[in-house]
């Protein structure tokens, strides 16, 4: 990890140059001056959509991937939220806390769009970052 940068961690896919440029920014007008964003993936081993499973189980397993991807404790991280999985992103979440002490700051890129009846998801053209331990603890 670089000397002055933070613990990103994704499914799928990084954060483009663009999105990344405005975290940076945003974080330093909180009093968070980073150089850059180290990231680290986090495997895609969620079960398939047809395979039911408990929240709690899956917490459970998130959490040992999470500790897989040497995620430090006690140590807010981002996590970009991946493509196809905000039900995985709010547990990923709760296994960042359980894991860390934190909750993550999270960047989610994708949007969901309608196109008559059917559901679209597109990549954002701006940053939407939240930082959910501040959400949860204050």
């Amino acid at each position: 990890m670089g000397t002055n940068a933070m613990l990103t961690f994704y499914v799928d896919v990084k954060l483009t140059e663009a999105v990344e440029a405005d975290a940076l920014s945003a974080l330093a007008s909180r009093g968070v001056k980073l150089e850059m964003l180290d990231y680290r993936r986090i495997p895609f081993v969620f079960p398939a959509s047809s395979h039911p499973i408990t929240n709690d189980r899956m917490i459970d397993v998130l959490k040992g991937h999470l500790r897989n991807a040497d995620v430090p404790v006690g140590v807010q991280s981002l996590f970009v939220v991946p493509k196809d999985g905000i039900r995985w992103a709010v547990l990923l979440q709760e296994a960042f806390y359980l894991v860390t002490g934190y909750y993550p700051i999270m960047i989610q890129p994708w949007q969901i769009t309608l196109d008559g009846d059917e559901e679209i998801i597109i990549r954002r053209d701006y940053l939407h970052m939240i930082d959910m331990h501040a959400v949860f603890t204050q």
